[in-house]
């Protein structure tokens, strides 16, 4: 019995090891597949980036089920933390045909964790934004807090610096594409 319980301490324990990451999906008219790929445990954030009312729901055929109900206005969030393996689709129910998406969630596991750090500084940054990849990124798109797309660049590197010191103040939206898959991270210029 003490070598059961010691043993699900240590699986239990394991879990919390294993660091939980966040992507954004940038929630307006048009945003129509976005798909993303996590890992379980992982947050999905999605920024509302118009002032339109919208909704984030899964459909009736997902295994996990989300709702974030009406909401309205720029820059309103709705996150929802993954904890089934599997592909979940969703949408906006008022908006059915230009906004969906699905969430591919797959399991975590030791070497997973190893491949994706992916490193964004300084943030927030004044001047030279670096990204740091161990594997190689193959485009980004830098959007302001409105949704205007500031910047696209088709990169094929594992280290990509910008120079943001001509960009106002504010936040920021920098979406990295890597082996088909898409995240977006918010940062700050000062």
């Amino acid at each position: 019995m003490k070598k059961i319980t010691f043993f699900l301490i240590v699986l239990a324990s394991s879990f919390t090891f294993f660091g939980q990451n966040t992507s954004e999906i940038l929630w307006e008219i048009g945003a129509s597949n976005s798909d993303l790929i996590i890992n379980q445990g992982d947050t999905v954030t999605w920024v509302w980036s118009d002032d339109m009312t919208h909704t984030v729901t899964s459909l009736p055929s997902s295994e996990e089920k989300f709702n974030s109900k009406d909401r309205i206005g720029l820059g309103v969030t709705f996150s929802h933390t993954f904890t089934k393996i599997g592909d979940f689709s969703y949408q906006c129910n008022i908006h059915p045909n230009t906004m969906f998406g699905t969430i591919h969630v797959r399991v975590l596991g030791i070497n997973d964790e190893e491949d994706e750090k992916l490193s964004i500084f300084p943030n927030p940054v004044v001047s030279k934004l670096t990204i740091s990849s161990p594997i190689k990124i193959d485009k980004i798109n830098i959007s302001n807090i409105s949704g205007k797309k500031i910047l696209e660049r088709n990169v094929h590197s594992d280290e990509i610096n910008i120079n943001m010191s001509d960009y106002k103040n504010g936040m920021y939206f920098i979406q990295i594409e890597s082996d088909a898959k898409k995240n977006t991270y918010r940062i700050i210029k000062k």
